[in-house]
């Protein structure tokens, strides 16, 4: 599990970890360091600050992050493209709602339908508040980081890749071609993805609510947990 969320990191990533973990394990009384220290340990490298207490949010604030999150890992199981070793709704002093991990399933090359994927994975969130809330107008501003992620890999597919329908199998960057010529395009593909997304979690709407509401209870699940909603008929 350990090994799952911290793919990327360093042999000094991996010390830094441990280090943390066992302040935190001292901190509070332990003989040992345990996977919930390694966990708090984890949050706050990731999250970039200390974790803020839940009681801070209000009951609907708690229930749009809860959906948000658990749309990114809805998407990510049913297209196949990431494994989800853990969903947090837990908050941190950067005002971070709370987190998805994802891992790859392979590194490196990805086809066409791969990164599509991976744009809707991101779009997850966003598509999730809209089904709660019943409107575009009323989704947040948490989406932020997920539509630069999403807005990064939609321009590399159309003017890096060669996997534009408009401009065939060229790399536009080689050209010299800006921006503003693909913002055309990418909107094109990126509303097509989203609509995509908003189709995929409408038609699996139970197990999105499952997964908030057990993220509602319990701030944060692992793996295995978000597997056994999953695989409930």
């Amino acid at each position: 599990e350990i090994a799952k969320q911290t793919i990327g990191f360093s042999g000094a990533d991996l010390e830094a970890l441990i280090n943390e973990a066992t302040i935190i394990s001292v901190v509070n009384g332990k003989k040992s360091v345990d996977i919930d220290s390694i966990d708090k340990a984890f949050f706050q490298k990731v999250l970039e600050g200390h974790q803020k207490p839940i009681k801070d949010r209000n009951d609907m604030e708690m229930k749009i992050i809860a959906w948000h999150e658990a749309g990114h890992a809805l998407v990510a199981k049913v297209t196949k493209v990431f494994e989800v070793p853990k969903v947090t709704v837990v908050p941190s002093t950067n005002g971070s709602g709370g987190v998805t991990f994802t891992v790859p399933k392979k590194m490196g090359l990805f086809s066409k339908n791969e990164l599509y994927n991976r744009v809707m994975v991101s779009y997850g969130g966003r598509a999730a508040e809209q089904l709660l809330l019943g409107s575009e107008e009323e989704v947040t501003n948490g989406c932020y980081g997920d539509l630069e992620r999403a807005t990064k890999t939609i321009r590399n597919i159309i003017s890096c890749y060669g996997m534009s329908k408009e401009n065939g199998y060229l790399n536009l960057e080689v050209l010299g071609i800006r921006d503003s010529y693909i913002a055309e395009e990418a909107a094109k593909l990126s509303n097509e993805l989203y609509e995509e997304t908003i189709k995929l979690l409408r038609q699996n709407k139970w197990y999105l609510e499952a997964i908030a509401e057990a993220l509602v209870e319990k701030e944060t699940i692992n793996g295995d947990e978000l597997d056994d909603i999953l695989s409930r008929p």
